[in-house]
Parts: structure tokens; sequence; C-alpha cells
């Protein structure tokens, strides 16, 4: 990459940085875009929270089914009429 080249992008990268900070930090309506931003991130937070308990309660549900037709397909039909199963 030559000098003019370089020099463009970090001309644009330094407008895009300065927008952006003028954008969050305007005293009008920055102080509404925080508190918007904060309200979005704690609910995204909470929907992500809810959708990995819900799989991980599927999953630990999945896991004792497993297990149990494992551990009963592993006792012998002899020793089931013995236990009384």
């Amino acid at each position: 990459m030559n000098g003019s080249k370089a020099g463009l992008i970090a001309g644009l990268v330094g407008i895009g940085v300065g927008s952006a900070l003028m954008y969050w930090f305007d005293p009008a309506a920055g102080k509404r875009r925080r508190s918007h931003a904060r309200y979005q991130t704690r609910r995204v937070a909470r929907r992500v929270q809810k959708v990995v308990d819900t799989t991980s309660n599927g999953l630990q549900k999945l896991s004792r089914i497993n297990l149990a037709d494992a551990a009963n397909a592993l006792v012998p039909e002899r020793a089931k009429a013995l236990l009384g199963r």
C-alpha cells in the first residue's frame, strides 16, 4: 500500500471515530442513546441467558434419559427378573 492510500484510509478512520464520538457523547441526545444502548444490552443478555439455561436443562434431561436407558440395557434380563423390574 502506498502512502497516499494509507493517508486516505487513516483520514476516513479518523472521521468515522470522530463522528461516532460526537454521536455518542452529544449533550442533547447522548444520555438517551447511552440509556437505550444499556437497556438493549441487558435485554440481549437476559435472552441469551434464557436460551443457555433452556438448552442446558434440555441436555441434562436428555443425558439422564440416555444414561438410564444405557444402564437398563447393561443389566441382564435375569438380574432384572430377580430385582422385580
